[in-house]
């Protein structure tokens, strides 16, 4: 289903400001993992304040270009999503990682 400009213009709002207070991107790709996996990750992602996030990959270029970051829609492959981190530089990267032995679908 195609997202309307005002639901498009919120999203890149939220992103901006995701940007803005994060101290860690990490760019995700989950293609085949299963809705209980994704459940599983956001949960172990919250308990050390950090958020998994999920937009188009065009969306993600746009903000990306605005805030002046050298990453463009086309390095986007598979299903891409983004994990802000928002206290720690280092838990939620060890968190996606020990995410990632249990599950191979997650590629960091």
């Amino acid at each position: 289903m195609a997202l309307t400009k005002e639901k498009k213009q919120k999203i890149i709002k939220d992103l901006k400001e995701k940007i803005t207070k994060q101290k860690v991107i990490i760019f995700v790709d989950f293609k085949g993992l299963k809705v209980r996996d994704l459940f599983d990750l956001r949960k172990k992602l919250k308990k050390v304040d950090s958020q998994f996030l999920v937009a188009k990959k065009t969306l993600m270029g746009i903000v990306f270009k605005e805030k002046k970051m050298e990453i463009g829609s086309e390095k986007f492959e598979g299903q891409p999503a983004i994990i802000f981190g928002f206290q720690n530089e280092m838990s939620p990267l060890k968190a996606a990682f020990q995410f990632s032995q249990e599950n191979k679908n997650l590629k960091i």
